[in-house]
């Protein structure tokens, strides 16, 4: 595989050299990408491809991304996509909203909250899930060296969340309530994934909701993984505004089956996703070949991501109640 830029944007066969991840985590999308031409909106064609740019947040998740480009798939369907990878979750969407991008890859949690914001955006296609043990969970509940043995001890401590009020904090805060621990004692701070090891080494939190290849390195580091986090949960999407689905529905339905081709060749093909996580996304070539992987799925269901909405109300991650079948399109496009 052509090693991949992490931080700037690309069209397949424009392929340039990786950076570090812990870099990529915390780049905020410098390089902004154009929205995709006019002629897009009539869809794309075998004469002309349809241009579709994408932002990507640097993370295991969106792996499969860099395996279409590389594969073909994407161009084998009509699309000559562009993407930008940096930023965090919260800074996907407002660029998808603005037309910077056409598309964003982020998770239903986030989608959850723009939801429940009224931002006028949908999930077009899933992308992963997490485990539901400590053997096929890419996330975690950790602790550093000597800390706590189990999550009850955590009462009256400081976890670190990526940020507050997001996805995986409501997450930690559910399997805690789950584990019967009195969340109001416990102070949550901010804490993003790449500072969380070094946080915990040096005691500054005393536990951390956690994903790889983050955890991997707290373990390393000789801490330990408490409990996994996602509990089988749907964990990653590709989103569009409503404009884009309803203005661009030809290249909707290409890209959607680009995507669907993409992930069944994850599926199948171990190697080429642990190769995107170096060279696509940047992550150090032990920890690509070694991180617990996310389970890449070709459906998701409305349940499935109601499940989540819920879970966010019950702990306070959003203050509204939101319907799943607001922000979902069918997976394809119905015609």
């Amino acid at each position: 595989m052509s090693g991949l830029s992490p931080r700037h944007r690309f069209l397949p066969k424009r392929l340039g050299g990786a950076a570090s991840i812990a870099a990529a985590l915390v780049l905020m999308a410098a390089c902004g990408s154009g929205p995709a031409d006019d002629e897009a909106a009539d869809g794309p064609s075998e004469a002309e491809p349809a241009s579709v740019s994408m932002a990507v947040v640097p993370a295991a998740t969106f792996a499969p991304v860099f395996v279409g480009i590389e594969q073909g798939i994407f161009e084998k369907h009509g699309i000559d996509l562009d993407i930008d990878v940096g930023g965090l979750a919260p800074t996907v969407f407002p660029r998808i909203l603005s037309g910077d991008v056409d598309l964003g890859a982020n998770t239903w949690g986030t989608l959850v909250t723009s939801r429940e914001q009224g931002l006028p955006l949908v999930g077009i296609a899933p992308i992963d899930r997490g485990g539901e043990t400590a053997e096929d969970d890419y996330q975690a509940i950790a602790v550093g060296q000597g800390g706590a043995a189990d999550l009850t001890e955590l009462e009256g401590k400081t976890v670190g969340v990526p940020s507050l009020k997001s996805f995986t904090d409501s997450q930690v805060r559910s399997v805690l309530e789950e584990a019967g621990v009195d969340v109001s004692t416990v102070s949550f701070v901010a804490l993003p994934f790449p500072d969380m090891p070094a946080a915990l080494s040096a005691g500054r939190v005393d536990a951390v909701g956690v994903v790889e290849p983050f955890l991997s390195q707290i373990k390393q580091q000789g801490g330990t993984a408490l409990v996994p986090l996602s509990r089988g949960q749907l964990m990653g999407a590709i989103a569009a505004s409503e404009a884009f689905v309803q203005e661009s529905p030809e290249v909707v339905k290409a890209f959607q089956a680009a995507w669907l081709e993409t992930l069944e060749y994850c599926q199948e093909n171990e190697q080429a996703v642990r190769d995107a996580l170096a060279e696509g996304l940047g992550f150090p070539e032990e920890a690509a070949a070694s991180i617990t992987l996310p389970i890449w799925i070709t459906e998701a269901s409305r349940e499935q991501v109601q499940e989540i909405a819920d879970m966010m109300l019950a702990v306070g991650g959003i203050d509204d109640e939101v319907d799943a079948a607001s922000m979902m399109t069918a997976f394809p496009l119905e015609d």
